[in-house]
């Protein structure tokens, strides 16, 4: 094991020994422009039938760990829909090729590994109406999703525990088919997804995590434009899911796609994580009829308490110094 972790993350940003950076991957060096990049992703083959056969991939990732690049492994179970994750051959499968990659891999590569993709898939998942055989729910196309990304993120945080505790874990969805952009900070919150990093494709808002070929996530890249490092003193609280309705939904994709069209960086915050996620931050916007009336106003109260500003869309909360939302912008 590492003395001390050599990339962990913040709220906002990834860190490399200590110090802020956004680091950009990609699946295939441009050798006319390898300075481009600060890493590759190195595909291992790990599906069920897989004879775990590794060594030209881990050659690859030598020659490029001696250049002094970064690796982000892509171990490739194949789609992880919900058969998989209540499949026990499968589920043994996959452990056996994590007990591999810990062993014969991480010991080599300890100082370049970044992280570990453990999953690749879609908002629009094909086997999507599947969910309510595995846990039934309404039949909206938002609570399909929920439940069905409750089980995924179960999935991989079982996975995700079986890595040395120093690699990343890491999933990448292509959240372009989801046309609210609450529906996407809501679906694919640090809530849900706690000990995961997410890489998405389609965002459209500055969520934290990889920005996988197109969207606007700041965080990390691959295969896409490095972002500009990530440091926001404004945040929206995310409300509750059980909270959120249709006009609650409409109320935030407006307050979205004005921060939006002013160019503002701002970090979504689970109203659950508020009070240890708000420093550094100046100001906070919330939907007084979103939040929980107990918990919710009372993390407000101390956020304005401890010199923060809070921004009300609708009806105030009834704090000293808050300010409507239309008047702030």
């Amino acid at each position: 094991m590492l003395d001390q972790f050599l990339f962990e993350k913040t709220l906002t940003h990834y860190t490399k020994q200590g110090e802020a950076f956004v680091p950009s991957f990609t699946t295939q060096i441009d050798d006319s422009n390898p300075e481009k990049w600060d890493g590759v992703v190195i595909r291992l083959e790990a599906g069920v039938d897989s004879l775990l056969q590794w060594n030209e991939a881990i050659n690859r990732a030598r020659h490029h760990a001696d250049q002094g690049r970064l690796i982000l492994w892509d171990l490739d179970f194949g789609p992880l829909d919900l058969k998989s994750c209540f499949d026990p051959l499968k589920g043994s499968s996959f452990q056996i090729a994590i007990n591999e990659f810990n062993q014969s891999v991480w010991p080599h590569f300890q100082t370049s590994s970044f992280g570990m993709i453990l999953a690749k898939g879609t908002a629009n998942p094909a086997d999507l109406d599947q969910v309510s055989e595995y846990e039934p729910g309404e039949d909206t196309l938002f609570s399909k999703r929920s439940r069905y990304f409750n089980i995924i993120a179960h999935e991989l945080h079982r996975l995700g525990a079986m890595l040395p505790e120093e690699l990343m874990a890491v999933a990448l969805f292509d959240v372009s088919g989801v046309d609210s952009s609450l529906e996407q900070a809501t679906l694919f919150s640090k809530e849900r997804f706690a000990h995961i990093e997410l890489g998405l494709q389609g965002a459209k808002i500055p969520l934290f995590g990889f920005l996988w070929e197109r969207g606007e996530v700041r965080g990390a890249s691959i295969d896409a434009e490095r972002p500009r490092l990530f440091d926001p003193t404004l945040a929206v609280c995310l409300p509750e899911e059980g909270r959120i309705n249709v006009s609650i939904q409409r109320e935030l994709d407006a307050v979205f796609s004005k921060l939006k069209s002013r160019g503002y960086d701002f970090l979504v915050i689970p109203e659950s994580q508020l009070t240890e996620s708000w420093f550094g931050l100046d100001a906070l916007i919330v939907l007084p009829e979103a939040l929980d009336p107990q918990v919710g106003v009372r993390q407000c109260l101390g956020f304005a308490i401890s010199g923060g500003r809070i921004i009300y869309v609708g009806q105030p909360l009834g704090l000293e110094e808050e300010v409507s939302f239309d008047h702030w912008f």
